[in-house]
């Protein structure tokens, strides 16, 4: 399964600790694992990363940095407030358009999600310019882990490089805590968007064996993303000698439909091709390589989306072109589990059907 999710009414230190150690991260009032996002207009595995603290040392960029920012700024460490305050949301409001992915309207509903207690021990790095709050980080504190959560800046005090810095200042305080590990989340596969991190150490990375694994030795090619980019190519490429037109999608929407509490209701599939319509609705196939395999399915947009979906999407989620904009259920699940060879099988009946519209080929396709 690409997604699972747990609400937590109490978390004990330790217990957060195994939840990190085993791939998860904190979203809002609960916890997610994710092997796979659509972001940067590709699919990506979601690779979980942490820096192990027994002998980190800030190296001389890193010192220089920490060194630059103390001189001229105001740096407090402290635990966070349950309801942010209006300076706190405002400095929310002005970053949020950097953020990627789905965003939370307000700092608060990153937070809680509509739920007013939280089980977290969330901490915050607040840095000031005089009395004015420029810079914020937060982050949650296990037995022995720390895990960063969030960083928002003031764009005029970009020079500072002040997301790093809350980022150095939380591994600090891990190491005056006692604590053994950081965790600053993830980084993606097939885009550099989160690279950053790894600049901070000699980082580890969460493999497919759910083991932790010194960072070089990982490899792009074997990822669960990867898996799906070459099943997709090879349809793509039987679809086009076989004359059958599609259009390729990334689905933001994919993670619902993994989720227990309503499997088999909404689309799970990460990327798939549209083939066309009929009176049951739109024709799509895609790859899932966890059971494995294809499924050919039929499906139409979820009425109550408004209702299952409480966060904006990122800017870059209204590319049109692009992303299929659209809570989706399924409609008629034709085939699943399917081999290459069933799926083109599946698509070449579809199209033949007397109702279907199919797309037509075409050399974009």
């Amino acid at each position: 399964m690409f997604v699972h999710m747990r609400f937590q009414h109490r978390l004990a230190p330790e217990r957060y600790d195994q939840f990190l150690a085993a791939g998860w991260f904190r979203g809002a009032s609960m916890l997610y694992r994710m092997d796979l996002m659509c972001i940067d207009g590709a699919v990506n595995s979601v690779i979980n990363v942490r820096l192990p603290l027994a002998g980190f040392s800030p190296d001389r960029r890193q010192r220089k940095l920490i060194s630059r920012v103390e001189r001229r700024l105001r740096v407090v460490v402290r635990p966070a407030d349950p309801v942010p305050d209006s300076a706190r949301e405002k400095l929310y409001a002005l970053h949020r358009s950097r953020f990627r992915g789905h965003v939370h309207a307000t700092l608060h509903e990153f937070f809680t999600a509509g739920q007013e207690e939280s089980a977290f021990d969330t901490w915050e790095v607040g840095i000031y310019d005089g009395e004015e709050l420029v810079g914020m980080s937060f982050f949650d504190a296990g037995s022995a882990a720390l895990a960063s959560l969030l960083a928002a800046f003031h764009p005029d005090y970009s020079a500072y490089s002040l997301g790093t810095y809350t980022l150095l200042r939380e591994i600090a305080f891990a190491q005056e805590t006692g604590r053994s590990f950081f965790y600053p989340g993830y980084i993606l596969d097939r885009t550099p968007l989160f690279d950053y991190k790894l600049r901070l150490g000699s980082m580890e990375f969460l493999g497919r064996d759910r083991v932790w694994h010194p960072y070089g030795l990982f490899r792009a090619e074997a990822t669960p993303g990867a898996d799906i980019l070459r099943a997709m190519e090879a349809l793509e490429d039987r679809l086009r000698r076989a004359g059958i037109g599609f259009r390729r999608w990334l689905y933001p929407g994919f993670a619902l439909g993994h989720l227990a509490r309503w499997e088999g209701r909404f689309v799970r599939l990460p990327v798939f091709l549209e083939l066309g319509a009929d009176g049951c609705g739109t024709a799509c196939i895609g790859f899932l390589n966890e059971p494995g395999g294809f499924e050919c399915l039929r499906m139409a947009p979820s009425p109550e989306s408004a209702h299952w979906v409480n966060f904006e999407l990122a800017e870059e989620f209204r590319d049109a072109a692009v992303y299929w904009p659209y809570l989706m259920e399924v409609v008629l699940l034709d085939a699943d589990h399917a081999s290459l060879e069933e799926a083109v099988q599946w698509a070449t009946s579809w199209c033949a059907a007397p109702d279907a519209l199919p797309i037509l080929p075409s050399p974009c396709t």
